[in-house]
């Protein structure tokens, strides 16, 4: 190769390689946050309740801390909804929750809680949600006798369960979906269940028949769902 030609190769590839380094890279464009506070009608902060974000991509789930605070990052963009749920209070809703592409400035939101009606207590049912392994049912749980276990490291009372039925319903209507017996600890699980928004009922001999709070069935998350039994003649106060 002729050599002044070699060096003007050699000086251009050098120069572009320059311009190339001082080039700034693509931004990575991060997500949106949701993020609030959940206080009672008198305005004091609520302390672990449950908050959960529902979105076609799945359900995320966080408890307010000692201030009442709760906070969902690096959101995609979409329509969500907002569920806060607590045992001495209503249950409360935000919907719809629009993401657009772009938005960065965090959602700020106030959810207000009213205390439930006079001889009801807020729910006796509780979920939760985990993401799903390819060969886990997509529901899951357990009915569990009330009142709760006087001691922390006491196991619960062996009340056999497996003559309770745990229906599965749409919601919607009544119309059930699916059904089975518990094993004898309370425990069950459905698959075959499709996406959607479902609530269980629970009977069983000697035991008010009970029913959960709705909950979503997704293709991502496994959904856990603690249903309390109560015995029939209990009087349950709310604390």
């Amino acid at each position: 190769m002729n050599f002044w030609l070699y060096v003007r190769f050699w000086t251009f590839t050098f120069g572009a390689g320059l311009a190339l380094l001082a080039s700034p890279l693509p931004q990575v464009e991060s997500g949106a946050t949701v993020a609030g506070a959940v206080l009672d009608e008198n305005k004091a902060v609520i302390v672990d309740a449950t908050v959960s974000l529902y979105s076609k991509y799945g359900a995320l789930q966080a408890k307010t801390d000692g201030m009442g605070r709760f906070e969902f990052t690096n959101l995609s963009p979409g329509t969500y909804r907002l569920e806060v749920k607590h045992n001495v209070f209503q249950t409360a809703v935000i919907q719809p929750i629009h993401i657009k592409r772009g938005d960065a400035t965090p959602f700020p939101l106030t959810v207000t809680m009213q205390v439930a009606a006079m001889g009801q207590c807020g729910e006796f049912s509780s979920v939760a949600y985990e993401e799903r392994q390819s060969d886990a049912a997509p529901l899951v749980g357990a009915i569990q006798p009330m009142p709760p276990k006087p001691e922390a490291n006491v196991d619960w009372p062996y009340i056999p369960f497996s003559d309770a039925t745990v229906d599965v319903l749409k919601i919607g209507g009544d119309e059930v979906v699916a059904s089975k017996h518990p094993d004898v600890r309370g425990k069950f699980e459905f698959t075959g269940l499709p996406p959607g928004e479902y609530t269980l009922r629970a009977k069983y001999k000697g035991y008010y028949d009970r029913r959960s709070v709705k909950f979503q069935i997704t293709a991502e998350d496994v959904t856990q769902v603690t249903m309390q039994m109560i015995p029939q003649g209990e009087v349950i106060l709310c604390m």
